[in-house]
């Protein structure tokens, strides 16, 4: 499964867009701040992860060994995975 990085889709908009947690590789569940997409155990840390150096977040290689099994932007960088409705 191909991240596409879109935040528009031309059928459904910005409404079905997901995204994955800026810190680690999972679904996001949350945005905060107006910028910062969480996952529940990473917004459970938020004031910590918000300032955490991008140099101590976990390496994600590749779709392989990715628990989204697709290859993304670093981990600390957000990260749109498409249109939910059109993935289904």
């Amino acid at each position: 499964m191909p991240a596409s990085f879109d935040t528009n889709c031309k059928e459904h908009g910005k409404e079905y867009i997901e995204f994955k947690c800026r810190f680690c590789c999972t679904l996001s569940l949350w945005f905060c701040w107006g910028t910062t997409h969480f996952c529940d155990p990473c917004h459970d840390r938020a004031d910590e992860m918000k300032n955490k150096n991008k140099s101590l977040l976990k390496v994600c290689n590749n779709a392989d060994t990715c628990p989204l099994k697709i290859n993304h932007k670093p981990n600390g960088e957000e990260c749109a995975l498409g249109c939910a409705l059109c993935r289904e």
